[in-house]
């Protein structure tokens, strides 16, 4: 299934910048000072994530994409 459907084209920059996320929270959590510290300010990060999803939904809104 990795193959089929149409042929896509560019750099697949969303899967790379996953990957790089994923690799630095297992380092990340490995060290047990830096796991505490992730538990402290989890909410802190829920909300900037929330607030971040809200601003590109906006965006998509007001400025939607070209069509060709």
């Amino acid at each position: 299934m990795l193959f089929y459907g149409r042929q896509r084209r560019g750099f697949p920059f969303l899967l790379i910048a996953m990957l790089v996320v994923i690799v630095a929270l297992a380092f990340g959590f490995a060290n047990p000072q830096a796991a505490e510290f992730a538990r402290d300010y989890l909410g802190l990060l829920f909300i900037v994530l929330l607030a971040g999803a809200v601003l590109v939904a906006f965006l998509a809104v007001v400025r939607p994409r070209p069509r060709p």
